[in-house]
């Protein structure tokens, strides 16, 4: 990729999003009795939301003039599908589910987001980048496969799988809802409108209220948590990823974000929990270095297909993404 803004874009993506699920099962282990797959999303909702609620204020003050119905419907589909689906689907699964299974199904995401970009907007994917993602998921698979464990439920698996569809739309319609608003106000309206879905459970459910409370509280939780989850997972990351769609197709996003977030929670989790580091991780690192190299690999006709998306849609043209 040719674009070095592009790159660190992705880069950050992959940082932030990477934090998330070994930062998630620290809190569950941390504070057992108050957060759980439901009481942590409350709680990241609320934090998150509240922490963009001033940026997104003060952005739709700025941006009214611009905006329509259309684009209202827009940002609400985008915090219906951002707070239950992608932050609430994810946290439950982790909690009920093998953490190879979760690896695995991260590494999904760019397929899941590809083929629904091809479903909406028409064309197809190169074959470098349909090269770089067979290699993702070979390289996750290979994670899996040594960090499988008993954890998985069937329960669980479910939520993975319905998380991965979630993904797919929010990165399908972000990517053309981007066309028609700001980057920043797209990320701020998925986090306050997701995050005030989720957090509205705290006025019926108790549990969601203390968790909210306890987040900030628990001297161990406390700073892993806004600054992993909060910060790096519901500011960097998202609004990294809003921007990188401004200037490249979903699939080398999604792939290029997805992959190195994969690779950053397995060095965390490492780290933090002393998983187990062997042979099949070391194929997995060099297979998906491999896959990162083809899905941003710039081609003479990059993802030609994606870039004509738009116009199918009645939207302005994709950036090219081998800037």
């Amino acid at each position: 990729m040719r674009s070095p803004i592009t790159l660190a874009l992705i880069v950050l993506v992959g940082i932030g999003w990477g934090l998330v699920a070994p930062t998630t099962r620290l809190a569950f282990a941390l504070d057992p009795g108050v957060l759980n797959g439901f009481t942590f999303t409350v709680a990241r909702g609320a934090w998150t939301g509240l922490a963009w609620l001033p940026i997104f204020i003060f952005l739709l003050i700025r941006e009214r003039r611009s905006l329509d119905r259309n684009s209202f419907a827009t940002m609400v589909a985008l915090g219906a599908i951002w707070g239950p689906g992608v932050m609430g689907l994810f946290a439950l699964a982790t909690q009920r589910t093998a953490l190879a299974h979760v690896v695995f199904s991260v590494g999904l995401t760019p397929v899941a987001a590809g083929l629904f970009a091809v479903l909406v907007y028409g064309g197809s994917i190169d074959r470098m980048r349909r090269i770089g993602l067979g290699l993702g998921v070979l390289g996750v698979a290979l994670l899996g496969f040594e960090r499988s464990d008993a954890h998985a439920t069937l329960l669980g698996d479910g939520f993975l799988l319905a998380w991965i569809i979630a993904f797919g739309a929010y990165a399908t319609i972000a990517a053309g809802a981007i066309r028609r608003m700001s980057a920043l106000l797209v990320t701020a309206s998925a986090n306050v409108i997701g995050g005030a879905i989720v957090a509205s459970t705290a006025f019926f459910v108790p549990a969601s209220r203390e968790a909210i409370v306890a987040v900030a509280m628990h001297p161990g939780v406390a700073l892993p948590f806004f600054a992993s989850i909060v910060f790096f997972g519901g500011f960097v990351a998202p609004l990294g990823y809003a921007c990188a769609l401004a200037r490249a197709p979903i699939a080398i996003v999604t792939g290029g974000g997805q992959y190195l977030a994969i690779v950053t929670g397995v060095i965390v989790a490492i780290a933090w929990f002393g998983e187990p580091f062997g042979p099949l991780s070391i194929a997995a690192g060099i297979v998906l270095a491999a896959s990162l190299g083809a899905t941003l690999f710039p081609t003479a006709r990059t993802t030609a297909a994606f870039e004509e998306q738009p116009k199918a849609a009645g939207m302005t043209t994709y950036a090219t993404a081998a800037r």
